[in-house]
């Protein structure tokens, strides 16, 4: 019998890009010429053993979440093939599995039976599944009326209290607070080893990929760049987000106004100890570092960066003098940080417009000085997270 949980070879998934529909003839014609393809995963090989955790990290539109659909069936490769020694189970998305008008109860039968347990395991497991969720008061209310953090605290619940030898987890624990989060991770150890269960995970969170994994893979542009420990993986991330940093270089752009007499050099959004961040998500603590130089030390500067959609719409504004935040004894040149607790902006892309002024005259001003794009995050920490498909700020509230 192999020592092997899962083994993948040459696994591969392609996906066709069509041209403009049109509905004449000749167009059609020339959109089967214009179709293309690219390869979302390419030439993936790799032995997992029985037993293991294995993290997968990796930037946005790697390829990590259509690995875990491969190895889940969900959809079929385009080339290669793997072989699971055991039962495989996942859990990809907030929600698979649920049906909105059955109660949570009834739901913990629907998506056992989906991640394929047996009606005898999932009662027997019942109460555990249940307790473990916390979600034991609202059990018997509709899931269309959970929020997303309730909906992934019952799903999990149901995946790590499966009998399946393969778990296959991707980054729906982001959803959840931070408590669960850490009950989630202590329940993945369990089961690895204590149980003997092989895991696949997926996560941004280095630090829970640290704690939880024995190693790690690091997939990039759909191929599979590095293999390692989870220690290993882990850095090579880190240092290549510094490559991949949410910044721009203003210095060359010509399009702007203003006196020039103080211009804006770079934007670079970091973390809290200054390294550059490539990924920005709601709630989440920022620092926007803006850089200028000028011809002399300047006084009475403001900083004014207008916020708005990437389409349209004006949101909200930053600035030091909007603040009540005067600079003082600033050289010709230096660093400035706008430093955000908690990021308000919900899911979207937004573009700013940046200005610089001394005295209220225009030194510098430069439109669409940096787009960025906000990915969902729990800004409240309550496990509650408002979707919604257009673009706007966070408030911070109180209730009683």
């Amino acid at each position: 019998m192999s020592s092997h949980a899962i083994e993948i070879h040459g696994l591969g998934k392609q996906y066709r890009i069509k041209g403009n529909s049109t509905s004449s003839l000749l167009g059609k014609i020339a959109r089967r010429n214009q179709e293309d393809s690219f390869w979302a995963l390419k030439d993936l090989n790799y032995n997992l053993e029985q037993g293991k955790v294995l993290g997968v990290i990796g930037p946005n539109g790697a390829g990590k979440s259509t690995l875990l659909k491969l190895l889940s069936r969900i959809t079929f490769p385009s080339a290669g093939k793997f072989t699971a020694h055991g039962r495989m189970s996942s859990l990809l998305e907030v929600g698979t599995g649920f049906h909105p008008e059955l109660s949570g109860y009834d739901n913990i039968f629907l998506n056992g039976s989906i991640l394929g347990m047996s009606k005898t395991e999932i009662k027997s497991a019942l109460d555990e599944i249940i307790e473990f969720s916390g979600v034991e008061n609202f059990i018997h209310m509709p899931v269309k009326h959970y929020s997303s953090g309730m909906k992934v605290r019952l799903a999990f619940s149901v995946a790590a209290h499966l009998t399946a030898e393969i778990l296959l987890i991707d980054e729906v624990l982001a959803v959840g607070d931070a408590s669960f989060q850490r009950k989630c991770i202590e329940r993945m150890e369990d089961v690895s080893r204590h149980q003997g269960r092989t895991i696949l995970f997926v996560s941004h969170n280095m630090r829970a990929v640290n704690d939880l994994c024995n190693e790690a893979i690091y997939i990039d542009g759909g191929q599979l760049v590095k293999s390692g420990t989870a220690e290993e993986i882990t850095s090579f991330y880190n240092k290549s987000l510094e490559q991949r940093a949410i910044s721009i270089d203003l210095a060359d752009r010509k399009d702007r106004e203003g006196t020039g007499s103080i211009q804006l050099q770079s934007m670079t959004f970091t973390d809290e100890n200054g390294n550059p961040l490539s990924e920005l998500r709601s709630g989440e603590p920022v620092t926007l570092e803006v850089k200028y130089a000028g011809s002399k030390a300047p006084t009475g500067l403001n900083v004014r960066l207008s916020i708005g959609r990437e389409n349209d719409g004006f949101i909200g504004a930053l600035s030091n003098s909007l603040a009540g935040n005067q600079f003082e004894n600033l050289g010709t040149e230096g660093t400035l940080r706008c430093k955000l607790d908690k990021l308000p902006f919900m899911t979207g892309k937004y573009v700013v417009n940046a200005r610089l002024t001394e005295h209220n005259i225009v030194t510098d001003d430069v439109k669409r000085a940096i787009v960025f794009e906000v990915k969902e995050g729990d800004y409240f920490g309550s496990g509650d997270l408002f979707s919604t498909e257009r673009t706007g700020v966070y408030i911070n509230q109180h209730w009683e």
